[in-house]
Parts: C-alpha cells; structure tokens; sequence
C-alpha cells in the first residue's frame, strides 16, 4: 500500500513538470512547448517569395519538403532577426503545418512545473498577448511562454498550409 501511494504521487509530480526550448529575441526569453519542436538547425538558404506575408521570410528545402520560415521578430512587430552565427530555425508543428521559425539564439531546454507557471499579465508585453500562454518563473528571470496555436490568424494559417503565401 506505501508503494502504491509513493508511486502514484510520484508520478504526479512527473505530470506536473512541463519542457520547453527557450530562445532570445532581442533581449528577451520566449519559450516553446517541446512537444511542437522537430528539430532545430541553422539558418540555411531562404528563397523569397513575392507578395508574401510580411513576417515571412521564404521559404526553405528541408529534406525534400518545401516549409515557410517566419522571422519572429518581425511577426512581433519588432526589426527582423540579424542572421548570425548563432542564429537558428527551430522547425515545428503549428495546427499540422510544419514551419520554420527564425530566431536569435536558442538557449536550453527548459523545465518547469506548472506551479512555476503563471498567466500573461495584461499590458506586460512588447509581444502582443493573445499568443502568450504563460509566464515561467526561471534562474535567469522570466520565461514568455508562447502557444504556437495562437501565432496566427484562421487567414494566415490557410494561406500557410495551402502555401498560397501571397
């Protein structure tokens, strides 16, 4: 009985505790469920696409699949991503489509439990509130945690999954 009740708190504690891939725009942490994440490489080359969204910066060949790759800086409202050394795509899966997402660096994978975790405050955001699911308490400080879902419109997501990107 003791067994029983250590493993299924345990296992508790273990459902509780959620990962994200951090990463810096700007001087600010975002983060992004794991769970959305299929790899992260380096920025490789960006065909431009005329007449196209205006946080999108092309799009890419990955392995023989045409993806689009969104500069999110400028999806933020905030100057473009300054391709670097460090600059990286994080590919990942936003409503079945599968994207590239710009970003300054990326910095760790992040645990938190969901205690750690609290609601976006209204007007604390450079970053425009709807696409924020959370805050996360880390060492370095704040942890904005985005919901992938959110990050664009019913419009822009059509246009995104039917590649018509103009």
């Amino acid at each position: 009985m003791l067994k029983r009740k250590k493993r299924r708190s345990e296992e508790e504690k273990v459902e509780r505790v959620r990962q994200f891939v951090g990463f810096r725009i700007g001087e600010e942490l975002y983060g992004i469920g794991i769970q959305a994440i299929q790899e992260i490489d380096r920025v490789h080359s960006i065909t431009k696409l005329p007449r196209s969204l205006p946080f999108i910066e092309g799009v890419i060949n990955l392995r023989g699949t045409i993806i689009p790759v969104i500069d999110m800086a400028n999806r933020f409202g905030m100057p473009p991503v300054e391709i670097g050394r460090r600059t990286r795509t994080i590919i990942a899966t936003i409503s079945g489509q599968t994207v590239g997402l710009i970003v300054e660096q990326v910095t760790e994978v992040v645990q938190l439990e969901e205690k750690a975790i609290d609601p976006a405050p209204a007007m604390a955001f450079a970053v425009d509130r709807k696409y924020v699911e959370g805050v996360g308490r880390i060492q370095e400080g704040l942890l904005v945690i985005l919901d992938l879902d959110l990050l664009f419109s019913v419009e822009e997501m059509t246009q995104l999954q039917t590649h018509k990107l103009s």
